[in-house]
């Protein structure tokens, strides 16, 4: 019987595809006469002062549009859609995205195991996308993730929001720390003892050499 699996190009046009419809849906139906931000900067010493500074002014805004695109996808009620603005949050390390992803951190792309078999494991995200985008945006994700480890009593929700915490600070010494210090914060004792727990689990995460 034939496999169907598709070659990574494929799966990456896919990424592109989806990035390219969330930038139609960001845009809407309005028309604009803008250049091509890539074409700008590709003859950006011929531009002129006045030219470079609106690209530049452009291209801030049409991040901004993007950002709150992609966190309004977050809620959208096609799965797949959620998937995609997940990974691309992570992609251009939205800072504002840290909280709602670390409030997703569990929850599980339902299709991983076909994409990364179609992608021959080189998938873009792993099962859990909001672990990995948050992986991405780095620091600005620790606060979200500490009151995860002090708010849930959920085992996969601490367990990933714990790892993310250790791969940010590449150090276990600097995640026991934090955690020390946020036990020493926090006046809840519930709270002091779900971080009492985060921190034996720490402990149990072996150290990569």
């Amino acid at each position: 019987m034939k496999t169907n699996l598709f070659p990574l190009w494929k799966s990456i046009c896919v990424a592109i595809g989806s990035l390219t419809l969330f930038a139609v849906t960001l845009r809407g139906t309005e028309q604009t006469n803008n250049k091509n931000f890539s074409d700008q900067m590709r003859n950006f010493e011929k531009l002129t002062e006045k030219d470079r500074v609106a690209c530049l002014y452009d291209n801030a805004e049409s991040m901004l549009r993007l950002k709150e695109t992609l966190l309004n996808k977050l809620g959208s009620k096609d799965e797949s859609v959620r998937c995609y603005a997940t990974f691309f949050l992570g992609v251009y390390r939205f800072s504002e995205a840290a909280e709602p992803l670390a409030s997703i951190i569990s929850v599980e792309d339902k299709e991983y195991e076909r994409r990364a078999i179609e992608s021959r494991g080189l998938w873009a995200w792993g099962r859990y996308p909001a672990e990995g985008a948050l992986m991405r945006i780095g620091s600005p994700a620790i606060t979200p993730l500490l009151r995860n480890l002090e708010e849930s009593d959920d085992s996969k929700i601490r367990a990933l929001s714990l790892e993310v915490i250790n791969y940010i600070d590449n150090d276990k010494g600097i995640s026991r720390l934090r955690l020390e210090k946020a036990m020493a914060k926090q006046s809840d004792p519930q709270k002091q003892a779900r971080l009492r727990l985060a921190l034996k689990a720490l402990a149990e995460i072996p150290i990569e050499k």
